[in-house]
């Protein structure tokens, strides 16, 4: 079985992360609130992708639209990945899960955003729990009998000196990232005086962040473009795989690769 401690630490990460995102989008750019900041969002992100261009022509009722979805997804939504997963609670925490992970997957196909979406969609698979994935593996279950759970396995359960080792080294994770979460809190709620930093680190070994993106949203696009010259006068524009300059190119799809 899974550690319940881990499978509530990559709640607790999913938690940190969309809280984080959130705050720094409501604390940032008025464009936020004036719920105007995807009009241009997809167009100045830093590497547009094929589906930017259809994202960014859609009607500005449905972008205004969508900025209400990321608020209310990024800071209302999140805290039910954090519901406790007995009764219909657990059906609660599955839809969680899945709109975290939903919406982080529409972000990576609007943009090109390296592999930031895809790796934050992994914590948030901690909220759907095995019967969730059941129906993909039902029929494999004939083939592979170790996807069958038998009265055996199912009563290898107690104090046992291996399952001793694990709870502690699971009490000891538990108390240590508590720890370590303590500024990361501290940072989201502003407290002492100072603003929330974005995409910060507290300790030297870095082991638990805060993070966040788009606390603002430029309305205009500037490309860099760098040219090169065999003599001094003629100058060549240089074109990098996927990244925008002619403008009779289309945009590519690279993520999560990056260049």
């Amino acid at each position: 079985d899974p550690s319940l401690p881990v499978l509530w630490l990559f709640r607790w990460l999913t938690f940190r992360i969309s809280t984080g995102a959130g705050l720094i989008k409501v604390r940032g750019s008025s464009c936020w609130a004036q719920r105007t900041c995807l009009w241009y969002h997809f167009e100045t992100q830093p590497n547009p992708s094929p589906l930017s261009f259809a994202w960014h022509f859609l009607p500005r009722e449905v972008l205004s639209a969508g900025v209400d979805v990321d608020i209310l997804v990024q800071l209302y939504a999140v805290w039910l990945v954090l519901t406790p997963g007995f009764g219909i609670l657990r059906h609660v925490r599955r839809l969680a899960g899945a709109i975290q992970a939903l919406f982080m997957l529409n972000i990576a196909v609007s943009g090109n955003l390296s592999f930031l979406n895809h790796l934050t969609i992994i914590p948030a698979l901690a909220c759907l729990d095995d019967d969730c994935w059941s129906f993909l593996f039902r029929p494999l279950a004939g083939s592979l009998p170790w996807l069958e759970r038998t009265p055996e396995r199912s009563k290898a359960k107690g104090a046992t000196p291996s399952r001793l080792v694990r709870w502690t080294v699971d009490l000891a994770l538990v108390v240590t990232i508590a720890y370590l979460s303590v500024p990361v809190v501290k940072n989201l709620l502003q407290l002492g005086g100072s603003r929330q930093a974005m995409n910060a680190s507290f300790g030297a070994f870095r082991l638990v962040n805060t993070y966040g993106a788009f606390g603002n949203v430029g309305q205009a696009r500037y490309e860099a473009i760098v040219s090169a010259s065999h003599d001094g006068e003629t100058w060549h524009e240089l074109e990098f795989p996927c990244k925008p300059g002619r403008v009779d190119r289309g945009p590519c799809m690279c993520a999560p690769y990056h260049y």
